[in-house]
């Protein structure tokens, strides 16, 4: 094993689940919090872009039956970077 993609672990980052799908929109609960958001991959980059087909079926492999996917939710993210922004600041001395 060469490395280890540290980046990529639940640990880090965590699990999340999709619950729904509507139309390309997929609908996510975060296993950390609990939170629930929407990606709709129509709005996505050319290469990333889903149809509703395709948004159907990634929906069903993102499920909690087959083991959700690896990530982190937006409402888990921006606390994250607040609490480090807040503890950067903190550790900077006074001048």
């Amino acid at each position: 094993m060469r490395g280890r993609n540290t980046r990529a672990s639940t640990m880090i980052s965590g699990r999340q689940y999709a619950t729904g799908v509507n139309g390309t929109t997929i609908t996510f609960e975060c296993d950390r919090a609990k939170h629930v958001y929407k990606i709709d991959f129509s709005k996505k980059p050319l290469h990333r872009r889903l149809g509703e087909a395709g948004s159907r079926m990634m929906a069903r492999w993102w499920s909690r039956e087959k083991g959700g996917c690896i990530g982190e939710c937006p409402k888990c993210q921006g606390a994250a970077k607040k609490a480090m922004k807040k503890e950067t600041t903190k550790s900077c001395p006074a001048k």
